[in-house]
């Protein structure tokens, strides 16, 4: 069942991070390394970076589906899952200009990056992460034909219950050159 839409600048580190909000306080975000830059996230429990196919910061029209089969889409560049445990209060993720739930518009913010909650059930889960193009975009994150498409990639989130979910590489483009075992060992950012 698709729960929300929201869009998500991927900023100047590129990432889309997804946390528990008990971290609140502590860092939400992890450290990159080469390691993680090369599987394409970085993991650690409670907190998940997922590093973003553009070359720049851009807008990310992202869908969250909750407890759906994970279809992939043909146009898919990218896709990863971790296993992603809930706690009482939901999940967090950040997300700029619009937050949509499944009743309407939830959240609008003039630019700048705002946490957003989602009250997802308590639990064990298989997180996917999807991404791509949009059409008008070509396959190296370069505007097209159309100028007047301020977003550029879009992706989906699916948070399936699932004990013991594996980490793994559903689809990799040539930006990843992951090194197996995936890294599950992420270190919170001292400082920004």
């Amino acid at each position: 069942m698709k729960i929300c839409t929201f869009q998500a600048l991927s900023s100047s580190e590129r990432t889309l991070t997804v946390y528990s909000p008990d971290l609140i306080g502590d860092n939400t975000c992890s450290d990159y390394t080469d390691e993680s830059m090369r599987q394409g996230f970085s993991w650690r429990s409670g907190n998940v970076d997922f590093y973003t196919i553009d070359s720049w910061g851009m807008v990310i029209d992202v869908e969250v589906f909750l407890n759906e089969s994970v279809q992939l889409s043909p146009d898919a560049v990218r896709a990863i899952q971790v296993p992603f445990t809930i706690g009482p209060q939901g999940v967090g993720f950040y997300c700029t200009a619009t937050f949509i739930d499944v009743l309407g518009v939830v959240s609008k913010e003039d630019f700048g990056t705002v946490p957003c909650y989602l009250p997802i059930p308590p639990g064990e889960y298989a997180l996917v992460f999807e991404q791509g193009f949009m059409p008008d975009w070509g396959a190296d994150g370069y505007l097209g034909e159309d100028e007047n498409n301020t977003t550029s990639m879009w992706g989906k989130l699916w948070f399936n219950l699932e004990t013991n979910a594996e980490a793994k590489i559903l689809v990799q483009d040539s930006g990843l050159r992951p090194i197996y075992p995936l890294n599950m060992d992420a270190e919170p950012i001292s400082e920004y």
